[in-house]
């Protein structure tokens, strides 16, 4: 029997979110939760996984099989596999077999937007929001005598979160999210239930349904949001142009969303 869950995720990222709220929609108890904060947090976070080379960010989940051996999940697609797999007997499967290599393959175009979607945001905030860019920083670095070097550090903190997130220019940034957003639309014109595959939610509609966090941000009631990040993650004009997607997302969120899921966790 897997024991010793523990979730370590950063708070109002689109992945995290989805796996808390995969979580919480399987009836899956997670035991432990620690929030990351990056670069700060980084080295800690290498010592804790035992990946010391390599890309590392958060989620990260851990627990124990049942052999009592300790494991380690990096990828949040991976998480929620995992989460359905041991799954409470009353809760649906959010992998439906007859679907899953469908939302598989629809999550990867997800992810796909959700990487411009990011690397847009902190490309905007380095060239044209130095208020958010310099938000984070202690306050040491922002007096008048180490305001240079702060501006330097915070720079390199976002340009380094951006290679996180591989992508083209803005503009091919902007146009993988509107050809993603059309999929959307067709599949959902298809499909005709409400849901992007079948009669019941999915993973498909969490992560989707996430993924418009990068286009018009749910109310902060709903979804803390840090501010800098949501004024930088917000197209209005793109969000004009999809309004029957907005409201699907928004039809999805009341339905099955739990408000405010992160401040519910115990920690």
């Amino acid at each position: 029997m897997v024991s010793d869950i523990n979730i370590i995720y950063l708070p109002t990222s689109p992945w995290s979110v989805k796996v808390l709220w995969a979580f919480d929609l399987l009836g899956v108890e997670i035991n432990k939760y620690d929030v990351y904060t990056p670069v700060r947090d980084e080295y800690w976070l290498r010592w804790k996984t035992g990946k010391y080379t390599g890309t590392i960010t958060a989620p990260v989940l851990l627990y124990k099989d049942d052999q009592q051996n300790s494991s380690i999940i990096f990828e949040s697609a991976e998480m929620v596999e995992f989460a359905d797999k041991i799954r409470a007997a009353d809760k649906p499967s959010l992998l439906p077999e007859q679907f899953k290599n469908d939302i598989i393959e629809w999550n990867n175009m997800i992810d796909s937007m959700q990487n411009s979607q990011r690397a847009l945001t902190f490309q905007k905030i380095i060239s044209s929001d130095e208020e958010a860019l310099l938000s984070k920083l202690p306050s040491f670095f922002k007096s008048s005598y180490t305001l240079w070097l702060g501006k330097r550090l915070a720079t390199n903190t976002f340009k380094g979160l951006a290679s996180k997130y591989p992508a083209g220019t803005p503009e091919q940034c902007q146009q993988d999210t509107h050809d993603a957003l059309q999929k959307i639309r067709t599949r959902l014109q298809e499909n005709k239930s409400g849901y992007l595959f079948g009669d019941s939610i999915t993973y498909a509609d969490l992560n989707t349904v996430i993924a418009f966090q990068g286009i018009k941000p749910v109310d902060e009631h709903i979804l803390p949001m840090d501010p800098y990040l949501r004024r930088n993650m917000t197209y209005l004009e793109i969000a004009d142009q999809y309004k029957d997607l907005i409201e699907w997302r928004d039809t999805i969120i009341q339905n099955h969303f739990k408000v405010n899921i992160e401040r519910l966790v115990q920690h």
